[in-house]
């Protein structure tokens, strides 16, 4: 009797733990997500449930999972590994499984999910994959992305082999080439899935700011010295090198002996 006390007892306070560390993690969400829809301003209704859970999402990831991961499992519980689409309405029920294991009063909520129904959350995030990357595939699970190259402006078959191959998108990124050369990648796509009768989406990354700075001070120069190899890496002569004073005045007898001197 008393074995099994002490047993429950150390479940409890196990128990306890995991507790006080889903309730960081869940208040980290919560602050997360009262500073980013601050930030985000006038937020379209349509997107407003799933820009509040991926805040949560992003505070959840920002925690190392697996040590908690694995006592979640070991209890028979949720390891927050499917959380992605209702990431608040995980927590809560893993929460409040665990209050009740522990025999504990069940907290009363602080905030209101974003998604309670799980699956208005998978729906949610269906519609939206679907929205920017077309609908899904019939033979495979995942969408081909294709950053376009340079050469895709002035290669039109390039771009109608990855379209026959399988590509779904395609990307342009805007940090690169200009926007004559953008047109003419969007023309031959356009002319491929017409030839083909497939269709492709386009997605197009705004370039970000970039760093401008002048030119470099040249400074002190390094010159690297590597042993002989074989085509296996094998070192098959020491790299030799001969060190000597400045002020004394060399002589050589090949112009080869003069390039392996280094001054110092």
């Amino acid at each position: 009797m008393t074995d099994e006390i002490e047993l429950v007892n150390y479940q409890t306070d196990e128990i306890v733990k995991l507790i006080q560390q889903l309730r960081v993690i869940r208040q980290d969400a919560l602050d997360l997500e009262a500073k980013g829809l601050q930030d985000l301003g006038a937020l379209h209704p349509t997107y407003a449930q799933s820009a509040r859970n991926l805040l949560h999402y992003i505070a959840l990831r920002r925690h190392e999972l697996r040590p908690l991961q694995k006592q979640l499992s070991a209890l028979g519980l949720s390891s927050l590994g499917r959380a992605e689409s209702h990431v608040l309405a995980s927590l809560n029920r893993v929460l409040e499984t665990l209050h009740r294991l522990a025999q504990l009063p069940l907290p009363e909520p602080i905030w209101p999910a974003a998604i309670e129904d799980f699956d208005v959350g998978i729906d949610l995030l269906e519609q939206h994959t679907e929205a920017l990357l077309g609908p899904p595939p019939e033979n495979r699970m995942a969408r081909i992305m294709v950053t376009m190259p340079t050469e895709a402006a002035d290669d039109p078959s390039l771009i109608g082999q990855l379209l026959s191959n399988g590509m779904d998108c395609m990307r342009i990124n805007c940090a690169h080439d200009d926007a004559e050369k953008w047109q003419r990648m969007i023309e031959h796509l356009r002319h491929a899935e017409e030839s083909l009768g497939r269709k492709c989406r386009i997605l197009m990354d705004i370039g970000g700011p970039k760093l401008r700075t002048g030119l470099i001070e040249p400074g002190a120069q390094l010159i690297k010295w590597k042993p002989q190899r074989n085509r296996l890496g094998q070192v098959t002569a020491p790299a030799r090198i001969w060190l000597f004073p400045e002020t004394v005045l060399q002589t050589s007898r090949s112009a080869k002996d003069r390039t392996r001197r280094f001054v110092c």
